[in-house]
């Protein structure tokens, strides 16, 4: 089974996720990507992060970085390993886009992001709903 690693970005102030377009495809998803041989999911997921959007999430400021949980997808084949982030700063990280990786992104609503992204990806909405409740306690 190939495991793949991304991360829900999430802006506590704007209430944005980040989501992503793949270069030459029409799917909306996280950024993620392919572990290496013997890599730890969240090395991957950060790696990813970096890679595909620019962004080094141990660069933002507050941030908390909090494993979701795993999904299976492409027919069994894959399975996603989920983490989810979030951070205090006052204004969107800057994106550079890998364009051979990604070709778009926007920060959009939690609703939004579940209206486009993959079924494997919807899964998360529980989880990904209990996070922000915690940050909306937390975080003033």
């Amino acid at each position: 089974m190939i495991n793949t690693c991304g991360i829900f970005l999430y802006s506590k102030k704007n209430q944005k996720f980040l989501m992503v377009k793949a270069t030459n495809g029409w799917n909306f998803s996280i950024p993620k990507g392919q572990s290496e041989d013997g890599e730890d999911f969240i090395i991957t997921a950060v790696r990813e992060m970096k890679e595909e959007v620019g962004i080094d999430v141990k660069e933002l400021q507050n941030y908390t970085l909090t494993f979701l949980g795993a999904s299976e997808y492409d027919h069994g084949k894959k399975t996603l390993q989920a983490f989810f982030c979030s951070f205090d700063d006052d204004n969107f990280p800057e994106v550079n886009l890998q364009l051979e990786e990604v070709d778009k992104y926007w920060w959009v609503t939690l609703d939004e992001l579940m209206k486009k992204v993959h079924k494997t990806q919807k899964k998360f909405h529980k989880y990904l709903l209990e996070e922000i409740e915690l940050c909306s306690m937390y975080w003033r």
